[in-house]
């Protein structure tokens, strides 16, 4: 039996992205996403084999600045577009959750210590080598 990702181990323990759409930042193919009901999920995915292979898998593709429930951000290398992303999320989901997933070489522990200073009660899961935590849109994040 393979090991739970972060997000669907969050989900299976309570986390719930809702009943709207779910923005989905960046995810790189394989990210698991089997949690996700496919017709909530909008990639939003600017590296086009990503873009082009979440497609060709039935996603609905998306603009980080659609309307929606609850955002995803999958964390990337670069610490600044990290920031913009989860900064994207917020303007995306005002109001709505707000999920960050990534790993301990990408920065997620420094990130989660900037999100919680900015907007205080924030909860997360550790696993394999990673951070996932969430949070209600806050206008702090969102420039």
């Amino acid at each position: 039996m393979a090991a739970l990702s972060r997000l669907t181990t969050a989900l299976s323990e309570g986390l719930s992205l809702g009943d709207g759409p779910i923005a989905v930042f960046r995810p790189p193919v394989g990210y698991d996403l089997s949690g996700v009901p496919q017709g909530q999920a909008r990639i939003v995915q600017g590296f086009f084999p990503d873009h082009s292979q979440w497609q060709a898998a039935g996603f609905a593709m998306g603009l980080g600045d659609m309307p929606c429930s609850a955002a995803i951000v999958v964390v990337p290398r670069s610490k600044a577009l990290a920031r913009s992303l989860i900064a994207q999320a917020c303007a995306a989901a005002p109001g709505g959750l707000i999920v960050v997933d990534g790993d301990k070489t990408d920065g997620i522990d420094s990130l989660f210590r900037e999100v919680r200073k900015a907007v205080g009660d924030v909860q997360s899961i550790t696993k394999a080598h990673g951070r996932l935590f969430w949070f209600s849109a806050s206008e702090n994040l969102s420039g």
